[in-house]
């Protein structure tokens, strides 16, 4: 028996209110039975806490339902957000698209003018620079993703918005240069030897703020342009219309004018689908009456809703975007004739200045992997045979309980993902019948995963506090259990599904005459990973306090400079004043709030398209001080850095070494930098994106170790429960414990609390973080976080000691550890 038990968040309503710029029409949600994996009773009302109704879910290990093909179902579009000005800031993102399985990932807003810039000059004589765009193209093909080439809007050369305003919905006001500068970017990737990609005509014509034509200049403008993509590369694919619905007159009406005109091509048909069921019937009847029957499917955006600020931890920002991205691509699995899916978006950025706030990405504006990434994640587990699978009970009729299941007949791996998209718990009987181990005498390893209120999902962090980590302590999919079970033929577990979560199990053969697990380890947080910097105040010698400079922005978590938004407000950094002459002096200082032993400090520049690498000093010293007036300690001192020129593009973090204890750090320039010669800016400033400051230090080190059984021991043997407590011998500001176990982890305990105390007598303890039933964690340290507290005692308080089979039960630990 399995079981699953927490806290979960809240229930999360669906908002339906329109964003302000009207990025999206409202679709109402469709509901509908789905088939295979999704099929069982008739639609039942959401049962209510107080009812005990049990889902059941069945699987058959023997069974073929076809293919699970990751490609189809694990892509993204990321859309046009202002947040792209910095070149930096999505490439960024691109291991951590690589990680949660994306195979194909669309980059638009490819030819207007607010981020890339290809195109000048005047026809026909254009000029082309590819320099910009190819910044954000080719890292990702680099990382093994496949580019799928958004081509939209119109550049300026043909009517469009120019670079001050960046966007307009006009149609290119002549085809046959339209077609010409289509072929220009076609062949530009091919002769940097990338082929076969696929291209899609435009985003949403169908809506008046995106396409300002009629639907006849639609359908030539598509014609020019897969002339100019066909010219350029016959194995390229040409597709589109990317209507925001399947449901449009606008994507029928475009049909009809392919079939009417055969020899343009089309290689897929795409529209775009928010809240809905994946219904694709309307787009197969249209292809099916004009004899294009065979043409592949796409849904180039889906989402659970179209409005990207909704605010802070509603459905997107937390589990409840997990639970529904799990019910949604099992619902593609569902519909054979649906060729590609694509998630929007894999990152966000509307309203940079609220690093949560209801946006539709799996990946925040600041980097961090929302619950939905983690969905993402376990899919792309998912062996290559799907399993038959039944369900019934409440909320399955719809598929908002379900489940879908699949195996690698040769390694005999079999993966179980099941979901509860609704705001209340429910009770789940998993059934895998047909196994092969029991036949072949094998035992089994048994890992299983949760994405819930408290597990893999980085809300959850930040809505307790943990906000400046560049990994959140429960941000990862991390196992929360491995174990070995005997040859069987069944696998039967029971839980408590939690209100919009998703568990999935992984069954393997285990290695022979094995009878423990060995313990899938935790996505590690590296140490030195809070940045004691974020959110705290700064002063400055002087400070801009315009144009999206501030003072506050040297520590508000975002590492790149966004002079324009969306949404919200727009922040860049912190500027000085400028100066006609380099040489002159300014200083920015931030409070740490308490003293740290610093190891690392960095520096983001400037960073934005334009005016990349410009504002950082030339000559400056990195200062730290335990006072706000100091003195001040030089910690490090740069001269004449590099060479005096604005600093290399890619414009990254410098990162600076440093060693001390200090509250106060202080970046002081004496020469400085112009701030942007392409604007023609040629007044000299101190510019920083942002500011962030690092300890390694493991504040226990010197620590004094007590138990109830013997002073300077990690280990205490107990009948009912105990504690192992370490004095810091002074009081430090702490957020994070790390224990390591001793051996195999079997006297780890199950359930304990990690107490502080701030008194001199360490007799006045609070609980900052606490656990249940967690299992046994082998040879795998494991890092508990929690909101920076004043500790001078840390204490870990368990109710229930280890699980030694060695005698007498202990608690048990090789080291604790603990960081600021």
């Amino acid at each position: 028996m399995n079981e699953i038990t927490t806290n979960p968040l809240a229930p999360l309503a669906r908002r339906r209110e329109r964003t302000p710029s009207g990025r999206r029409r409202l679709r109402k949600t469709l509901a509908a039975a789905a088939s295979v994996v999704l099929a069982g009773s008739a639609a039942i009302a959401l049962s209510s806490p107080a009812e005990a109704a049990t889902v059941t879910i069945r699987a058959d290990y023997g069974s073929d339902a076809g293919s699970f093909d990751p490609a189809k179902y694990l892509n993204a579009n990321e859309g046009g957000y202002l947040t792209h000005n910095s070149l930096n800031w999505l490439p960024e993102s691109y291991d951590n698209f690589r990680d949660a399985g994306l195979r194909m990932v669309t980059i638009t807003h490819l030819l207007n003018e607010n981020f890339y810039n290809v195109v000048s000059g005047t026809a026909p004589n254009f000029s082309y620079d590819y320099s910009k765009l190819d910044r954000v193209v080719l890292p990702l093909v680099e990382k093994g993703l496949t580019p799928v080439m958004g081509l939209a809007f119109t550049p300026h050369v043909l009517g469009g918005a120019d670079r001050d305003s960046g966007y307009s919905p006009a149609k290119p006001n002549n085809n046959t240069y339209w077609r010409e500068i289509v072929r220009n970017m076609v062949q530009h990737y091919k002769d940097l030897g990338y082929t076969g990609w696929h291209w899609e005509v435009w985003n949403e014509p169908s809506l008046s703020q995106f396409w300002a034509g009629s639907q006849e200049d639609y359908n030539l403008m598509y014609r020019a342009t897969a002339e100019g993509v066909k010219a350029a590369d016959p194995t390229a694919k040409i597709g589109g219309p990317a209507t925001h619905s399947p449901n449009t007159e606008f994507l029928a009406s475009f049909v009809r004018y392919l079939q009417a005109n055969p020899t343009v091509p089309l290689d897929f048909l795409s529209f775009h689908e928010y809240g809905g069921t994946f219904d694709i019937s309307h787009a197969q009847a249209a292809l099916q009456q004009a004899g294009l029957g065979n043409k592949p499917i796409f849904i180039t955006e889906w989402n659970s809703t179209f409005v990207m600020n909704n605010g802070p931890g509603t459905v997107t920002d937390t589990n409840a975007g997990a639970s529904y991205a799990a019910r949604q691509i099992a619902r593609a699995v569902a519909q054979p004739g649906l060729s590609k899916i694509f998630f929007f978006s894999p990152k966000e950025g509307l309203t940079p200045s609220r690093l949560f706030n209801g946006d539709l990405g799996m990946v925040t504006v600041d980097n961090h992997k929302k619950a939905a990434f983690n969905t993402f994640k376990l899919y792309n587990m998912m062996q290559p045979t799907l399993l038959s699978t039944t369900s019934s009970g409440p909320g399955t009729g719809d598929g908002a309980v379900g489940a879908i299941t699949t195996k690698n007949a040769t390694s005999r791996k079999v993966i179980a993902l099941a979901w509860n998209d609704q705001p209340t718990a429910t009770d789940l009987m998993l059934s895998v019948i047909g196994l092969p181990y029991f036949s072949r005498g094998e035992n089994v390893k048994v890992t299983q995963y949760v994405i819930d209120a408290t597990h893999a999902n980085y809300y959850g962090d930040f809505a307790a506090g943990l906000q400046g980590w560049d990994v959140g302590p429960n941000e990862n999919l991390n196992p929360v259990e491995s174990r070995v079970i005997s040859p069987a033929w069944s696998f039967s577990p029971t839980l408590n599904l939690p209100a919009n979560s998703v568990v999935a199990y992984v069954l393997e053969p285990a290695p022979p005459h094995a009878a423990e697990a060995a313990q899938a380890p935790p996505v590690a947080i590296p140490f030195a990973s809070r940045n004691l910097a974020f959110g705290k105040a700064v002063t400055a010698s002087s400070s801009l306090e315009q144009w999206t400079w501030s003072k506050r922005a040297l520590t508000d978590g975002l590492n790149h400079t966004f002079t324009r938004a969306d949404a919200g407000e727009a922040v860049s950094g912190f500027a000085s004043q400028g100066y006609p002459e380099a040489d002159h002096t300014e200083w920015v200082q931030v409070d740490l709030g308490d003293k740290f032993a610093l190891s690392q400090v960095k520096l983001w520049p400037r960073d934005d398209k334009d005016c990349e690498g410009y504002g950082f000093p030339v000559d400056f010293a990195i200062q730290g001080s335990v006072a706000p007036n100091g003195p001040w300690t030089d910690l490090v001192v740069e001269k004449n850095y590099n060479d005096g020129k604005p600093l290399p593009r890619p414009a990254t973090a410098r990162s600076f070494d440093v060693s001390g204890t200090y509250r106060h750090l202080r970046v002081y320039a004496t020469k400085l930098q112009v701030g942007c010669a392409p604007s023609n800016d040629t007044n000299h400033y101190l510019q920083l994106t942002e500011l962030q400051a690092y300890s390694a230090a493991d504040v226990a080190a010197s620590a004094a170790v007590t138990t109830a059984d013997s002073a300077g021991s990690m280990s205490q043997a107990t009948s009912g429960g105990g504690s192992v407590k370490v004095d810091l011998r002074t009081p430090h500001t702490i957020s994070r414990v790390d224990l390591y176990p001793e051996k195999d982890g079997q006297d780890f305990p199950s359930d304990f609390a990690i107490q502080v105390a701030s008194d001199a007598s360490c007799s006045a303890w609070t609980t900052v973080t606490s656990e249940s039933n967690l299992p046994n964690p082998g040879a795998n340290r494991r890092t508990f976080g929690f909101s920076p507290v004043q500790a001078r005692c840390v204490k870990v308080e368990s109710s229930n000691p280890g699980r030694s089979s060695r005698g007498p039960s202990r608690i048990q630990f090789a080291q604790i550890k603990v960081y600021h």
